[in-house]
C-alpha cells in the first residue's frame, strides 16, 4: 500500500479522508472514470478505488489521476476513497475492508490525519446522502484504525 500511495507529497495539505461506496454491484477506476467523464466531472472523481472482485480484483487498490497529480476534488484537503459495492444492499468484503484499513493507515501516518478526520460521505454537513450505506462497517473500521496506527 505504501508503494501505491508513494512518498509524502510535501506540497499537499491533506486533512480529511472521505469514504464512499459506488452504489453499484461492480466497477473499477477505469469504468468510473469513463462514467465521470460523461458526466463532465473531469474523469475519475475519487483519489482511490477499492475493488470488490466484480470489475477489479477483490481488495485491489487503484490510485486515480487525482491522487497521482495531487488534485483536490470538491472539498479542499480531502482525500476521496470509493469502495465498489452498494452497502445499502450488501456487506463490504473482508478483502475490501482490509485494504481500506491499510490504505487509510498509511495516509493518516504520512499526512498526520487524525482518526476524527476519517469520515463517511454522509457525515459531511449539509449533504443529504446515505453514502456509503447503512451496511458499511464504519465503527469496526475506526476500531481497527485506532489499534493499528501511530497517527493522532
Amino acid at each position: 500500500v505504501a508503494r501505491l500511495v508513494g512518498p509524502q507529497h510535501a506540497y499537499s495539505d491533506w486533512r480529511t479522508i472521505t469514504l464512499h461506496h459506488s452504489a453499484t454491484e461492480n466497477g473499477s477506476a477505469s469504468s468510473f472514470s469513463r462514467y465521470h467523464s460523461r458526466r463532465q466531472m473531469g474523469g475519475l472523481f475519487y483519489h482511490f478505488v477499492i475493488g470488490n472482485g466484480h470489475g477489479a480484483p477483490d481488495g485491489s487498490i487503484e490510485a486515480g489521476w487525482r491522487w497521482r497529480e495531487q488534485v483536490e476534488v470538491k472539498r479542499p484537503h480531502d482525500i476521496q476513497i470509493c469502495l465498489v459495492g452498494d452497502f445499502t444492499q450488501q456487506e463490504v468484503s473482508d478483502a475490501e475492508l482490509r485494504s481500506l484499513a491499510q490504505l487509510v493507515t498509511v495516509l493518516r501516518e504520512q499526512y498526520g490525519i487524525p482518526l476524527s478526520g476519517v469520515r463517511r460521505h454522509r457525515d459531511i454537513p449539509g449533504l443529504t446522502t446515505q453514502c456509503p450505506g447503512n451496511r458499511f462497517p464504519f465503527q469496526k473500521l475506526l476500531s481497527v484504525l485506532a489499534q493499528t496506527s501511530s497517527a493522532p
